[in-house]
């Protein structure tokens, strides 16, 4: 019986990607009617979980409550889908997935343009040198990044040498990270998780939108570059946050295929000895570029930022003003527009949930982390020293300048090279 079922299954599916080869050629993403009820039980989860092994990922949640909208992120979409399909219907967690072309993978740049693009001068430096970040991998150590967003999903980082079958193919010490890794829960799994869809529960932000919100702003800055999500805690006040983690996930971040670039939207009050030791290794040995906020207390910054191995990013708005021997540069960090997860119910706007508000210097040293990445598809072989003093030397009363920054960027190679 079981045998007959599967053919059936099979027959129907070679049929509906025969249509799909025929009238979707371009089909990158499934529509997934799940069986009914099934959302709301654990089931969805074992439904989800198969998708991700075949390399789609959750894009949007459907205004009925039997639907959602999955990408693709593989080379063979047919033979996924094909594999996906029998194994859900196998198990009697869906009704059918329906190939479907999703033209909302591209960038949406309109929706977080911004006005610190002209004041810091990005635009001029995009205009200019035709800088995009191109070939720059940057890791971004938060609470993890919304991968099946509609203005990240063709940012994220693909690891090539892995791939989703419980192995660690790549030998790096974790398995299936083809996307980043999720070091709280040990598994690849970085989009953020809904804790709920109440008013109460999202005014008080009891879900992790940080890594989501740091990359839209780097990925509107260097729109060719490309972000490993890496949580390392969760929840609003950092819930989960411990050294071991932390120490095990920037030594990933260092190890991982051209990783320049190291943004930690996030800092410390004490120093803590571990950490400040392996930043300085890394920094030696791979050349990699520490990005971290300074803080927004007066006279006070926080670890790392206060190493001279990292880039330290003050927010303009904040009480730390330009002169601060242990700021590197400033940049503007009050209301940054991007992108935010995607949380929300069948009573919500989805369109007005997937845009914020982003303030701190967190924000602005992901401003400075999109900027740093034009600075290295210029010049792959600078260092975090090299960095600062451009920066420095380049900035209008202490404040980034992205335009002169990138024009003394290739100034000074152009004089290595003659």
């Amino acid at each position: 019986m079981k045998k007959f079922k599967r053919l059936i299954i099979a027959i129907c599916v070679g049929i509906t990607i025969l249509f799909a080869r025929c009238f979707m050629p371009k089909a990158n993403g499934i529509t997934v009617i799940w069986e009914n009820g099934i959302k709301n039980t654990k089931k969805y989860s074992e439904g989800k979980d198969i998708l991700n092994k075949h390399n789609f990922f959750i894009s949007t949640s459907s205004s009925r409550d039997d639907s959602d909208i999955f990408i693709f992120k593989g080379k063979d979409y047919y033979q996924s889908y094909s594999d996906a399909l029998i194994k859900l219907k196998e198990k009697n967690l869906i009704l059918w997935a329906i190939p479907k072309e999703l033209s909302n993978i591209t960038p949406k740049k309109n929706k977080i343009i911004a006005s610190y693009h002209k004041t810091s001068r990005i635009d001029k430096a995009w205009e200019e040198y035709e800088v995009t970040g191109k070939g720059i991998n940057i890791a971004i150590m938060s609470d993890g990044v919304d991968v099946g967003h509609p203005d990240l999903a063709s940012h994220i980082f693909t690891n090539t040498e892995e791939k989703f079958d419980n192995k660690d193919s790549d030998k790096n010490g974790v398995a299936d990270d083809v996307f980043g890794y999720n070091f709280i829960d040990d598994n690849p799994h970085t989009t953020p998780k809904k804790v709920g869809n109440s008013p109460l529960i999202k005014k008080l932000g009891l879900y992790d939108n940080q890594g989501t919100m740091s990359a839209g702003i780097i990925s509107a800055i260097a729109s060719n570059s490309k972000i490993v999500p890496i949580k390392i805690f969760s929840g609003k006040k950092g819930q989960s946050f411990s050294e071991n983690i932390v120490i095990k996930a920037v030594n990933y971040a260092s190890k991982l295929k051209n990783v320049k670039i190291i943004v930690m939207p996030w800092g410390m009050s004490s120093e803590n000895v571990r950490l400040k030791d392996l930043i300085q290794t890394i920094q030696k040995k791979y050349n990699t570029i520490f990005i971290c906020p300074a803080g927004n207390t007066k006279n006070k910054v926080l670890f790392p930022a206060n190493m001279k191995e990292t880039i330290a990013v003050g927010m303009v708005e904040s009480n730390i003003k330009p002169g601060d021997q242990h700021v590197d540069i400033y940049a503007p960090g009050k209301n940054i527009p991007t992108t935010n997860p995607r949380y929300s119910s069948s009573n919500n706007d989805e369109e007005s949930l997937l845009y914020t508000n982003y303030s701190g210097s967190c924000a602005a040293s992901c401003i400075v982390g999109g900027i740093v990445a034009l600075m290295c598809e210029k010049n792959p072989h600078l260092d975090v020293h090299m960095v600062q003093e451009i920066l420095k030397s380049t900035s209008s009363n202490g404040i980034v300048d992205a335009k002169a920054a990138i024009a003394k960027v290739v100034k000074d190679l152009r004089k290595s090279n003659k």
